[in-house]
């Protein structure tokens, strides 16, 4: 629950929440260390609550003050190294590869 609550906050809308919703989830994040390995361990793809944690980082990373982006380095510092191949991140649809590289081409 508390979990659910800290990534609400990261996702929230107004920036001025983001830092301290992101040092609520750094104090998570520590505070179940065990846990958290116990999910990036173990199987093929990372749990689910994990990918979730490190999706909501990323995004909350796109438009991001000095403050959120130090928060998010610290939370993904706790997370720790993971294969991106074992996370289930959503990835960019064919349509967007196809412009992207027309972008490039210009």
């Amino acid at each position: 629950e508390e979990l659910k609550h800290a990534l609400k906050g990261v996702r929230h809308e107004r920036p001025e929440v983001r830092p301290y919703a992101l040092k609520a989830l750094l104090k998570l994040l520590k505070s179940n260390q065990v846990l958290l390995q116990k999910y990036t361990v173990g199987s093929e793809l990372v749990n689910p609550v994990v990918t979730e944690i490190v999706a909501t980082i990323l995004r909350a990373l796109r438009e991001a003050t000095d403050e959120v982006k130090e928060e998010c380095s610290k939370c993904l510092g706790v997370i720790g190294a993971i294969d991106p191949g074992r996370l289930d991140l959503p990835i960019l649809n064919s349509s967007q590869v196809h412009k992207s590289y027309e972008i490039d081409d210009e």
